[in-house]
């Protein structure tokens, strides 16, 4: 790609560069050059990020995007666009979020020193980058592997029907591994769609508003507004009776006609939230073992409480503790 300008930076060190197309490069003929840069040197330096809360309850899921790539379409602009688009949706009513817009690298530690005590009660989060262009989805997994957030965003996946990619954890990124390095552990995901690197036109001009596929952001929005929502809904329930199966009929939630050939969804998500109302299981292990969207089996759940047939698990403890 000759007539592509290369991006490339140097923060930490001070030195300077110019980048220029190829064919440019090609064109200056050989000999010293002097270099004329209007700019100042800052000692102190300074550094900005973007934070909004939306939603309705504890923001104590976090999703992020870089925003430290000049005229990088892909590889900055379409998470900035994607994660504004779901605070957006999400609203004041919505399932809580906490976004955030940083430098890549140094701003999430910039956070982080700055929320040290707001960044342990995070129960996990998901970085966005590289996310616009017409490949499908990637989810990099935690640092443990198998955390709530790797759990949910396979269910996501599955109950709209599109296929995930998966990568391995690894500590080179974005966000993620300021999050979940040893201090934070915070089960700290990524979603993407060409890997770093994984395109012609990445760290150059040619990483322009073209490559961007509004489908594919629109996808890409959905999946993190059902994460956030998943996260947020999610819950271990116990019954208040858990001896044998509850009579579901008498509390108006089960048909009056046995013998069907097939079992009503919603029957079949109250049976198996019924089930596995035990402490330990939550309602997302309910819907990756059902097969049960996991709208059906929030419904359920809600069901089940209403009537008296289950409690939060917490709760249940708490009763315990205090009788």
């Amino acid at each position: 790609r000759p007539r592509a300008i290369p991006f490339r930076t140097s923060y930490y060190t001070r030195t300077w560069g110019f980048c220029l197309p190829h064919e440019k490069l090609a064109a200056l003929k050989p000999g010293r050059y002097h270099a004329w840069i209007d700019a100042e040197h800052d000692d102190t330096g300074s550094l900005s990020y973007g934070e909004a809360v939306v939603g309705a309850g504890t923001p104590d899921v976090v999703v992020s995007a870089h925003m430290c790539h000049p005229a990088q379409a892909n590889d900055n602009l379409s998470g900035v666009a994607v994660l504004t688009a779901v605070a957006e949706q999400i609203g004041d009513d919505g399932p809580a979020m906490r976004a955030l817009y940083l430098p890549g690298g140094i701003g999430s530690l910039a956070w982080l020193s700055r929320n040290e005590e707001e960044a342990h009660r995070i129960r996990g989060g998901l970085s966005l980058a590289c996310i616009g262009d017409d490949h499908g989805l990637t989810f990099k997994r935690t640092r443990r592997g198998d955390t709530l957030v790797d759990r949910v965003a396979d269910l996501v996946a599955r109950d709209m029907g599109i296929e995930l990619d998966h990568a391995g954890f690894d500590p080179y990124g974005f966000d993620e591994r300021n999050f979940s390095s040893p201090g934070f552990d915070v089960a700290y995901g990524s979603l993407t769609r060409s890997p770093h690197g994984g395109y012609p036109e990445y760290h150059s001009s040619d990483d322009s508003i073209d490559l961007m596929d509004g489908e594919r952001l629109a996808e890409a929005a959905e999946f993190v507004f059902r994460f956030v929502e998943v996260m947020q809904l999610n819950r271990r329930l116990v019954r208040t009776e858990p001896r044998g199966e509850p009579m579901l009929g008498k509390r108006g939630l089960y048909g009056s006609v046995g013998g069907l050939r097939s079992r009503p969804r919603f029957e079949s998500a109250l049976l198996w939230v019924a089930n596995l109302a035990d402490g330990e299981h939550d309602l997302v292990d309910v819907a990756m073992r059902s097969g049960v969207p996991f709208a059906d089996v929030v419904a359920a759940a809600d069901a089940l409480t209403e009537t008296g047939v289950t409690q939060p698990a917490g709760q249940a403890r708490s009763q315990s503790t205090s009788g």
